[in-house]
């Protein structure tokens, strides 16, 4: 879908080296595990070989297409709203997919409302601690 083009463009547009690996690795599991049931999905669907490879090839050069993108926005000195702009997409995409169709998708199964829930909450708890205890740059802007 569209939005792997946004999750390319959150990889383009960053500046820090650690976070463009902590993204593209991310990105890369959340695509493998994508790429596995579309798969699935296609080869359920009987679909012929050459649009099979067609959809694939596609799917698979959409998010460099958005790392393309980004690099080029980054790549210029004085575009810092023009970024700002980009990854404001780009973060309320990926927010839009995981809260409308992902949980959408999830709260569609027989399962019952509290366990998905907890499993919603320690998921979201499992990030914000990554974030919390994970190693911070300093930006170094003069600020103080």
């Amino acid at each position: 879908s569209f939005h792997a083009v946004f999750e390319g463009l959150a990889i383009g547009l960053e500046k820090e080296v650690s976070d463009v690996w902590k993204l593209f690795i991310s990105i890369a599991v959340h695509k493998y595990v994508i790429t596995f049931c579309v798969c699935v999905e296609l080869l359920q669907s009987n679909t012929k070989t050459w649009f099979y490879f067609v959809y694939l090839a596609t799917f698979s050069l959409v998010s460099p297409l958005g790392v393309a993108i980004g690099l080029g926005f980054s790549g210029s000195e004085d575009s810092q709203v023009s970024i700002a702009v980009m990854q404001a997409l780009a973060g309320g995409t990926i927010i839009y997919v995981v809260m409308f169709e992902v949980l959408q998708r999830e709260k569609e199964r027989n399962v019952a409302g509290l366990p998905q829930l907890l499993a919603i909450a320690v998921g979201f708890c499992c990030i914000l601690l990554m974030e919390l205890l994970g190693p911070h740059h300093e930006h170094g802007h003069g600020h103080q």
